[in-house]
């Protein structure tokens, strides 16, 4: 609306390029009010969805990450090349501490909980223990130069073992890393060229891949997880790719490559796919179609560089945890808001 006061200026009708004048003052005054008008609306109107479109963004893994903190164990116990790390539904964290064959437990933030394991063959004891997962409340060692999966409750008690198959006619394997699926099987990565699926009651249900560089085949693979159409994502190290399999292992339906070194860790939240790759230093951020939609990291020793990123988890909160072998420590991202 116009002020009172400037009422009177509209009665000559004589000099009509003054009424023109002050017609267009008196519209970009409307404009402008519409627009602080408007601006003030979606500001007390409609906060929530907007900050919660660019949080869901972000989560998704549109953005990189910032650096949270590190994880390096106590001055007794320091992490020594720690390959893998996995984290249960109640926040801690286990770490596959590898160079000093044993197991250690942190919460969340970081604080020491508990280790154990040593060098040795027997139960409890390790020879390169590397994959870590959990499931159903216990926690699954791929015990790689010992040829098994041992497994433990949280508190550290040994309470089983995977042998290589239950068949006597199956060959033996050598676990690298693993991952659980929605289907609740154990997807776990073997140094001579397959992948085997473990049921809920530790049996092998299935295994696939063979050595070679052709569409199917696999040279050392490492990180496996299944996405939320049951696809299987095999980051195929040895060939520098990707490969996703069809849910019941039967074809190859997708590759990635021409943008790694060595693929290695391999992690799925929602829609988003993260790759680790050692050897560049980086981890890169995929959807389920394959086309990345971020990369970070450079190599050094500092907050939020990367020296051997091995292995990757999430908890809970949506916080990604990087086992960083070459600087003896879990590296912690997320998108957590600077207090």
């Amino acid at each position: 609306m116009i002020p009172e006061t400037e009422a009177p200026a509209v009665k000559p009708v004589k000099r009509k390029g003054k009424v023109s004048t002050l017609v267009g003052v008196t519209s970009a005054v409307v404009l402008a009010l519409s627009v602080v008008l408007g601006y003030h609306f979606l500001r007390v109107r409609a906060p929530a969805p907007v900050q919660g479109l660019v949080a869901a963004e972000k989560e998704a893994g549109n953005q990189p990450p910032r650096f949270l903190h590190s994880i390096i164990g106590p001055v007794a116990s320091p992490l020594s090349q720690p390959l893998a790390v996995a984290v249960d539904d109640d926040g801690l964290v286990y770490v596959s501490d590898t160079s000093n064959n044993r197991i250690q437990v942190f919460t969340e933030d970081g604080r020491w909980v508990r280790k154990w394991g040593a060098h040795g063959k027997g139960p409890g004891q390790f020879d390169f223990p590397y994959g870590i997962a959990v499931r159903d409340g216990k926690v699954y060692v791929a015990d790689k130069n010992n040829y098994r999966i041992q497994i433990f409750l949280p508190d550290g008690r040994f309470v089983g073992m995977i042998p290589p198959a239950p068949r006597p006619d199956a060959r033996g394997f050598i676990p690298l890393n693993m991952n659980v699926g929605a289907d609740g099987n154990l997807y776990v990565t073997s140094l001579d060229h397959r992948i085997l699926v473990f049921d809920k009651k530790d049996s092998l249900i299935k295994e696939f891949g063979r050595g070679g560089s052709g569409k199917g085949e696999l040279a050392y693979p490492n990180g496996v997880a299944v996405d939320e159409t049951g696809r299987i994502w095999v980051a195929d190290s040895g060939n520098a790719r990707i490969q996703v399999f069809s849910p019941d292992a039967g074809q190859v339906v997708m590759t990635i490559g021409g943008e790694f070194v060595v693929p290695r860790g391999i992690v799925i939240r929602g829609e988003r796919v993260w790759v680790a790759d050692p050897i560049q230093q980086k981890i890169r951020v995929y959807d389920l179609r394959g086309k990345v939609r971020v990369e970070f990291g450079e190599r050094g020793l500092g907050d939020g560089q990367l020296n051997f990123p091995n292995s990757l988890a999430f908890d809970r909160q949506g916080r990604l945890y990087v086992a960083d072998r070459g600087s003896n420590r879990i590296a912690v991202f997320g998108y957590e808001r600077q207090q």
